[in-house]
C-alpha cells in the first residue's frame, strides 16, 4: 500500500491514458504472476489501462504486438499506436523503477535525452533490436533499460526489450550471457556492464 501511495504521486502528472498489453497462459505461472502485479499496479492511476491477451488462443493479437515468450508486456499509446517497447519479465526489485519510468516517458512527461544525444539517435536510419538481460537486483540494470527504453520511444528503427535471466535460461544459453546488464545488439554483438546511452549509440553506430 506505501508503494501504491507513493506511485499514485509519481503519476499524477499523467493526463493521457496508456495501455499495457499482457500475455498470459495457464500453463505459465509467471505470466499469471505478471497478470497479478499489473492488476495492483493499476491503482496508481486511472489513464494506466490493462489488457490481458490469452497467450495461447489469441494469435492474431499476439502476431500484432510481435510477442516471443512469456511473462511479456507491451505497450499502447493513448493515439493508439503501439509502441517498440518489451518488458519480459515481472518488474520487481530495482526493475519496478524502470518500468515507472517508461510508462511516464511513453506519456511524455519523464525524461529525455541532452540535444546531442537526440541528434545521434534520430541519425540511426537502420533497424536495431536490443535485448537487455538483466536481474532484478542489479544495481546498474535499471539505467540500461530506461535507456534503451527511450531510444526505443525516440526512433521507431529501434525496438528495446527488458528480459529476466531467472525466467529465459534458454535465452541466457543461446547468446551466452555470463553477468547483467548484458546488451544484445541485432542478436549478435553485445555489451556487458553499466552503459549510457552514449556508449550504446556508439555500438549501434558500428554495427
Amino acid at each position: 500500500n506505501n508503494i501504491i501511495n507513493q506511485l499514485k504521486e509519481v503519476f499524477k502528472k499523467l493526463d493521457k491514458e496508456i495501455k499495457i498489453v499482457n500475455f498470459v497462459s495457464e500453463t505459465n505461472e509467471k505470466s499469471k504472476e505478471l497478470k497479478s502485479f499489473l492488476e495492483e499496479f493499476k491503482a496508481v492511476s486511472d489513464k494506466i489501462i490493462i489488457e490481458q491477451v490469452d497467450f495461447d488462443n489469441e494469435k492474431d493479437k499476439v502476431n500484432l504486438y510481435n510477442i516471443e515468450n512469456i511473462p511479456a508486456m507491451t505497450f499502447v499509446k493513448s493515439n493508439g499506436e503501439i509502441t517498440n517497447n518489451k518488458f519480459y519479465g515481472i518488474p520487481g526489485g530495482h526493475e519496478i523503477n524502470s518500468f515507472v519510468i517508461t510508462l511516464l516517458n511513453i506519456a511524455e512527461i519523464g525524461r529525455n535525452f541532452d540535444a546531442e544525444t537526440l541528434k545521434r539517435l534520430n541519425n540511426i536510419d537502420k533497424e536495431v533490436n536490443l535485448k537487455v538481460f538483466v536481474t532484478l537486483a542489479c544495481h546498474h540494470c535499471p539505467d540500461v533499460v530506461v535507456a534503451t527504453q527511450m531510444m526505443a520511444l525516440k526512433n521507431k528503427n529501434i525496438k528495446a526489450e527488458m528480459l529476466d535471466i531467472s525466467l529465459y535460461p534458454d535465452l541466457v544459453e543461446k547468446f551466452e550471457v555470463k553477468s547483467v546488464p548484458t546488451v544484445i545488439y541485432n542478436n549478435s554483438e553485445f555489451t556487458i556492464g553499466a552503459k549510457t546511452a552514449n556508449d550504446i549509440l556508439n555500438k549501434i553506430e558500428s554495427l
